[in-house]
């Protein structure tokens, strides 16, 4: 790229950050959108800055997305602020009030970029926002965050495997299965309450990517589950 190019673009992204100021709500929303694709790490202090400042919900939405794309670590604890709530007191919002739906939708936003940033210190406030009024809404995104911060993250999700409560070991398993590369010690909880052999084997094929100690969990693994599945039969046809 010549220099020229170089110059042009990071004036043009420079431009971007001071519409952020703009009196017009549309321009300051179609510079954060454009921001997506050009920002660097030094813009992010000014993008935090319009999360905190513009009351614009689709302001805020495409800021927290910028944060996530730039795995910006600094963000933290403003992204974690609004995963556990509105965060008033250091958040501007419209002071007719914001519609549930709106402050969900900069929830989960913020969950999904906590998740792509991989800061395991935000697993309180995940898991805080998932034993709220709103569990049902966050569960899914709050697992699959899980996920992404690799070890401490799956503890938590294999520990959720043993959950009773309605379709918790479901998500959990659900998601540890979006893991690249599974952890070799979820294979005995996630076999274990797995029925079906088609989504064992799955799990099984999953497993494998894990190298040799991965394999020779898996095989173990399948072992068990049949030597279970056969006393199962053996006990109902008697």
């Amino acid at each position: 790229m010549a220099t020229s190019d170089i110059t042009d673009k990071h004036s043009g992204t420079n431009q971007l950050i001071a519409d952020l100021g703009s009196d017009d709500p549309s321009v300051r929303t179609n510079a954060m959108i454009v921001l997506g694709s050009c920002a660097l790490p030094s813009h992010a202090a000014a993008i935090r800055q319009s999360l905190r400042d513009d009351p614009v919900i689709e302001v805020k939405i495409a800021a927290i997305r910028v944060l996530r794309k730039l795995k910006d670590t600094a963000s933290l604890d403003l992204l974690c602020s609004l995963v556990r709530g509105r965060s008033q007191e250091t958040v501007t919002w419209y002071e007719t009030g914001t519609e549930v739906d709106d402050w969900m939708d900069i929830r989960l936003a913020a969950i999904d970029a906590l998740g792509h940033i991989g800061d395991a210190r935000c697993i309180p406030s995940l898991l805080s926002a998932w034993d709220g009024a709103f569990k049902r809404r966050v569960e899914v995104p709050v697992f699959h965050a899980l996920v992404r911060l690799k070890k401490p993250g799956i503890e938590v999700l294999i520990r959720l495997l043993s959950d009773s409560e309605s379709g918790v070991s479901k998500n959990a398993s659900d998601a540890l299965l979006r893991a690249e590369r599974p952890a070799v010690e979820t294979w005995p909880a996630l076999l274990e309450q797995t029925d079906g052999p088609d989504k064992r084997n799955f799990i099984l094929k999953k497993i494998e990517k894990t190298g040799t100690a991965g394999q020779k969990s898996a095989n173990a693994g399948a072992d068990e589950i049949k030597q279970r599945t056969d006393r199962s039969a053996r006990v109902t046809a008697s």
